[in-house]
Formats: structure tokens, C-alpha cells, sequence
């Protein structure tokens, strides 16, 4: 199945990269930030991909950043200590947070680089010269990108790359609709490796393999009215084991809302002319906000609401990263807005790594919650 082949690519993602490397004689470029405007990487001919924090023991990292850190960014930094994304030739990290500018620094100073970009991006989106500043700062990028290279980077390049990523959010999608489905036509976990193997792999070949997926004929199983339908917000989780667990403990994930999912792809497709007014109109206006970008919180409530709606969610789990603050601060609003709904919430917090045994007797309470309230 083509969930097999996404499955592959997230488990050995190392391995694909080296091996693209090796057969396009092309470079890679390290992204530190969902909102790293990956067209403008493709389209010079590189493979971006997204640096993730997999290493649950951050030894070296812990000399160049504070515990109090997030585990996902200092997983991260440890990775890139450790040699594991010895083939990227470039680093690329977007204003967002404390913990993953830390990251971008020290890797630059400590790892070697061919080439390394720090973007700014504003986080106030309500001011007349927001958007201007934001395409200054794209078109900044594209430039430096191109000098590294030593070729400019062409409209026609760019308007084909901007066509790719549209048709792979596109096409994402849709996929993501037959989560709506009672009961889902693909489990969470399948779900989350499929946005992972986008961050990671040619966006042509993952094209490829989402036409396959839909193409393919998806047997519904026989309703089960003791599985609850579950929403899972966060920040950086690129642990599927989390989604594993809900899952297994009677909850079907049908949709999430977090950094390493849906507000990686999510939003409206852009199209215009100028292939640089739509990347800049699609991460400014389109693309899904964190919370260290939409200092106001607005848009993120309104959409979370939306979501819960739309997927028919019975319970929501918000599972909070310790000592990331800029994504806890949403916890009090959302707690609030789902108990209006009368939506059961969970709170849960991890740091390094997942305490199974607690999480799962509490997912359990909370699904037997909601069951209750079902009946």
C-alpha cells in the first residue's frame, strides 16, 4: 500500500535524502520552521527538508542550550551535533521562537555549512506594510539563495515549483477528507506519516504517491460506536507513537492541528501571475498560524472551532510540549472554547519522551467521558 512507502521514507529518511543526493548530484537544504518558504528552495533544484527532533537523549545538545528548552528543538540540535544530517549542504530557519533561533545558532556555529539563512517574518499581520515587509523578506532570500548557488533563481522555476506545492497541499487535502468519513477511511497514524514523507521527500514523487492513494479503493470497517472520534493539537510532534496510542486505546484521530500536520499544508490554494506574490500571499494570508506568529490568537480559535465542527470531533487532546511557551499560552483559550462546545478536553504535557502508561490511563478516562456523553 501507498501508506507503506510514506511509512518508509519517515523511517529511513536519512537514507532518501543521501540517496536523492546521490542520483540528481543535487544539493539539500535543513528547514528549522514549517513556514520556511520551501518553493523558493525547490525551485533553485535542492531538496528542502524539515529538521526533526527524534533523539530522546540530548546529551550534546545540553552544552549549547538550556533544559528548559523545548525537547523537540533540542532533539533537533542534537541531531545536527551528532552528524545524522551530515548531506545537508544549507540551513534555513524563519522567525518563530526563542528555542528554535537557539537551534539555528548553534548549529551554524557548530556544524558544518555551506551556506545558512536566518529570514525574518513579522509577526503582526494587521498593519498596512505587513504584507510589503513579508515580500521584501521573501525576495531577500530568493536572492542570497541564488548568489550561494551561483545562478539566479528563474520565474519560470518558481512559477513551476509554486504549481507542485499546490497541487501537493491539494491533494493532501483530500486525503484528509476521508478522515470525515463514520468511520475514517485512513487512521491518524497514516495520516500523520503521509504530511512527515512531504516534509522529507521530492514533492513530484510524493505527488505521485498521494494520486496513488486516492486511486486506490479504501474499505470502510464496520462502525464501532465504543471509538470516539478524537482532534490532537500540539506543536512539534513528530512522533507518531502518540497517535498510535490514542488509537489504540479505542480513539480514531480524524484530524489535528499542530506544526508536523495540518499547518504545514493547510489553507487555500494561491494563484497568480507572479509566482512571488503567490508565496507571499499563501504564508501570510492562506497558510495556518502558530502561536509565535498571530500574536492575537484570533484566527487559531476560529479555525481550531471550525475543524472540531467540520471532522464531527467528540474529544479534543492537546498535547502541550514542556517549556514551550509560545503554544501553552493557546491552552487556557482552547480549554475554554471546547468546554462551550461541551467537547471533553485533555491536557497532557510531555517533555523528552512519552509517558505511556500515565497518558493512556488518562486518554482512556477521558474517552469513557465522552462515550458518556455520547449515549
Amino acid at each position: 500500500m501507498t501508506f507503506d512507502k510514506f511509512r518508509h521514507v519517515v523511517e529511513n529518511r536519512h537514507d532518501y535524502a543521501r540517496e536523492w543526493k546521490s542520483a540528481t548530484g543535487g544539493k539539500v537544504c535543513g528547514c528549522l520552521c514549517g513556514n520556511v518558504p520551501e518553493e523558493i528552495i525547490y525551485a533553485s533544484g535542492m531538496l528542502p527538508v524539515r529538521i526533526l527532533g527524534e533523539e530522546k537523549t540530548p546529551t550534546l545538545a545540553a552544552a549549547h542550550m538550556q533544559d528548559n528548552r523545548c525537547a523537540f528543538c533540542r532533539g533537533c540540535l542534537e541531531e545536527g551535533l551528532r552528524g545524522r544530517y551530515d548531506y545537508i549542504d544549507g540551513l534555513v530557519y524563519v522567525h518563530s521562537c526563542i528555542a528554535t533561533s537557539q537551534t539555528y545558532s548553534s548549529w551554524v556555529l557548530h556544524v558544518p555549512l555551506a551556506w545558512s539563512y536566518r529570514m525574518d517574518r513579522p509577526s503582526r499581520r494587521d498593519t498596512p506594510l505587513g504584507k510589503e515587509n513579508y515580500r521584501d523578506c521573501l525576495e531577500g532570500f530568493r536572492l542570497s539563495l541564488g548568489e550561494w548557488l551561483g545562478s539566479p533563481i528563474s520565474e519560470e522555476a518558481l512559477a513551476q515549483s509554486v504549481a507542485t506545492y499546490r497541487t501537493n497541499r491539494q491533494l493532501m487535502r483530500q486525503v484528509y477528507e476521508l478522515r470525515k468519513m463514520h468511520p475514517p477511511l485512513i487512521s491518524g497514524s497514516d495520516a500523520k506519516r503521509m504530511v512527515l514523507a512531504s516534509m522529507l521527500m521530492d514533492k513530484e514523487k510524493h505527488n505521485d504517491l498521494l494520486q496513488q492513494l486516492l486511486q486506490e479503493k479504501h474499505e470502510p470497517r464496520e462502525l464501532d460506536s465504543s471509538r470516539v472520534r478524537v482532534m490532537i493539537i500540539g506543536a512539534g510532534m513528530d512522533d507518531v507513537g502518540f497517535t498510535e496510542l490514542v488509537e489504540s486505546v479505542g480513539g480514531d484521530v480524524v484530524i489535528d492541528d499542530h506544526c508536523l500536520g495540518l499547518r504545514y499544508f493547510w489553507g487555500n490554494p494561491v494563484i497568480d501571475e507572479d509566482p512571488m506574490a503567490a508565496i507571499t500571499s499563501y504564508y501570510f494570508d492562506e497558510k495556518p498560524d502558530c502561536p509565535s506568529q498571530d500574536w492575537f490568537g484570533d484566527r487559531r480559535m476560529e479555525r481550531l472551532l471550525w475543524l472540531a465542527k467540520e471532522y464531527d470531533v467528540e474529544t479534543v487532546i492537546w498535547l502541550a510540549q514542556a517549556f514551550c511557551g509560545t503554544h501553552q499560552w493557546d491552552i487556557v483559550d482552547g480549554a475554554a472554547l471546547f468546554e462551550k462546545e461541551g467537547i471533553p478536553f485533555l491536557q497532557l504535557e510531555r517533555d523528552v519522551t512519552i509517558p505511556e502508561g500515565i497518558f493512556r490511563n488518562r486518554i482512556e478516562a477521558t474517552l469513557e467521558i465522552a462515550k458518556g456523553q455520547l449515549v
